[in-house]
């Protein structure tokens, strides 16, 4: 029994290790970033950006431009799909906003935040290439 007891601490502190190495890594990228998020999360922010601004002036433009009786289906389905498109970007922008506080303390715990919500802006993400798989489709119907 005191075996098993044994191996139980050893790989609860391999883990807190692993967690305190992967912590720590974030905070160095984040500290030395100019944005206040790693490379991977500031690619992912612009992308949401891009992707909030390129919907929101697709919706507009659907929304003005008269259309023929066969296209309202799909370009309804479009204009759905954008403003799906706009709150996934805007939550996933509102994750990974950053505060002012660009000190060392401040970046563990911009790292910790990023850490904790990980799988969330992973399935963010997944879904924002979803919409745009379906964006491109609605487009190549609409344009038949």
């Amino acid at each position: 029994m005191a075996e098993i007891a044994g191996l139980s601490l050893a790989t609860s502190a391999v883990q807190f290790i692993d967690f305190g190495c992967k912590i720590l890594s974030k905070t160095y990228q984040v500290y030395k970033s100019s944005s206040g998020l790693p490379e991977q999360q500031e690619a992912l922010s612009e992308v949401a950006s891009r992707l909030h601004k390129l919907s929101s002036q697709l919706a507009e433009s659907l929304a003005t431009e008269r259309s023929l009786p066969g296209d309202t289906i799909a370009k309804m389905e479009m204009q759905i799909i954008c403003h799906d498109c706009r709150n996934v970007a805007d939550e996933l922008a509102s994750i990974l906003s950053t505060s002012s506080d660009h000190t060392k303390i401040g970046s563990f715990r911009q790292a910790l935040k990023l850490h904790w919500n990980e799988e969330r802006i992973n399935d963010l993400a997944d879904r924002l290439v979803e919409y745009r798989q379906q964006l491109i489709l609605c487009i190549l119907m609409v344009l038949r």
